[in-house]
């Protein structure tokens, strides 16, 4: 089987839940994720502008803001399992969490 690269699909009006990969985000979202990671079938985070970190537990059916403790805009995003994750972004930011959600700067 040949491998398929999926591009997250967004979209975001002030009337409306956010969507990533067509399934509404459980939460309203006015900023548009840059970067996605998914650590396995069910656990999910897409970082943004403004510090935006969205995470899912449930294949993307619903997304909860996780605060992420910058304003700064994250670029990208890299779990390696569902609990170790690296996140990056402007002015040289680094996060990492070992915990799924609690983050460090670095």
């Amino acid at each position: 089987m040949e491998a398929r690269k999926v591009e997250p699909t967004l979209s975001f009006t002030n009337e409306t839940p956010a969507r990533l990969y067509g399934v509404p985000l459980d939460c309203r979202v006015q900023v548009a994720p840059m970067g996605v990671s998914f650590a396995d079938a069910n656990t999910g985070t897409a970082v943004g502008a403004r510090g935006t970190v969205l995470h899912t537990d449930n294949g993307g059916a619903t997304w909860t803001r996780q605060n992420s403790r910058t304003n700064t805009d994250l670029w990208g995003v890299s779990f390696v399992d569902a609990q170790t994750g690296t996140m990056v972004g402007g002015y040289g930011s680094i996060l990492r969490t070992t915990t799924g959600g609690g983050l460090s700067a670095e």
